[in-house]
């Protein structure tokens, strides 16, 4: 087993080389906490990720109304480390000589080729965002937005590692809370709470197996007959409006309290 003064061999795979604000972040704060070393990436060839419109002028009024901007869906340019083997396309090149890797970290927000689980020691690790099918639940755009449009308090994530020599493995489970007001707010600790998961996960495996680690993951909850379960577009902006006039009212409150408690001295 890897020692855990010696950092795991890991693989990126990424849809380009442009990436969100959130995944440059957790690839930067596992590279600083000197446990990753990055030695392969394979970029799908998919366009670049993009924001739904919807989603983005939502996350825009909330930053506005509450004075909390959201920058995790910022896009960032990325570089493979010097020295790194570089894949382009679904497959792992053939032309390429691909090293001993303890994992990929699958951050492209799709389904991926069983070559990538079956060349490496513990198999990809990827992100779900909700308890849906793959590959819905993969794609992050869609946390926050959806959970907030119904005024859910609970959001959600997990930490799973698949292989075809395995069944999915259920690494790490957390259901944050969205109790605050302002959803960028409530994202933002989000992305905090799961950069921390990642960071205690890739140190479990430094000293731990992925049994000791690990449950078998249960059936994810299913789309019935094809039907959306996602929200109406309006009802998040409907959602935020209601907030919105919540924090006004709240504030003329106490301003007219402060009113009266003068007018009593």
């Amino acid at each position: 087993m890897t020692h855990s003064s010696i950092k795991l061999s890991v693989g990126l795979i990424l849809r380009s080389n442009t990436i969100w604000r959130w995944q440059s972040e957790l690839i930067q704060a596992l590279s600083d906490a000197e446990i990753i070393c990055v030695v392969e990436v394979a970029f799908q060839g998919d366009p670049k990720s993009m924001l739904p419109n919807e989603v983005a002028r939502l996350y825009k009024l909330d930053s506005l109304i509450f004075r909390s901007p959201m920058k995790a869906f910022e896009l960032v340019e990325f570089t493979a480390p010097e020295k790194s083997i570089v894949h382009q396309g679904v497959e792992l090149s053939s032309n390429a000589t691909s090293r001993d890797l303890d994992l990929w970290i699958n951050l492209s927000e799709g389904l991926i080729s069983d070559e990538f689980g079956s060349k490496s020691q513990f198999g990809v690790f990827e992100t779900h965002f909700s308890e849906q099918s793959a590959p819905d639940s993969l794609i992050s755009t869609k946390v926050g937005y959806s959970e907030f449009s119904k005024g859910e308090k609970q959001l959600y994530f997990s930490i799973i590692a698949d292989s075809p020599k395995w069944d999915p493995l259920l690494i790490a489970e957390s259901r944050p809370s969205l109790d605050s007001d302002s959803l960028s707010r409530s994202m933002n600790q989000y992305w905090k709470l799961l950069n921390a998961s990642w960071l205690r996960t890739i140190k479990g495996l430094q000293t731990k197996n992925l049994k000791q680690l690990s449950r078998v993951k249960t059936e994810t909850k299913k789309n019935v007959n094809g039907t959306s379960t996602g929200p109406l577009k309006s009802r998040p902006y409907k959602y935020l409006g209601s907030l919105f006039v919540n924090k006004l009212s709240q504030k003329f409150l106490r301003k007219e309290q402060w009113v009266l408690l003068l007018q009593f001295i």
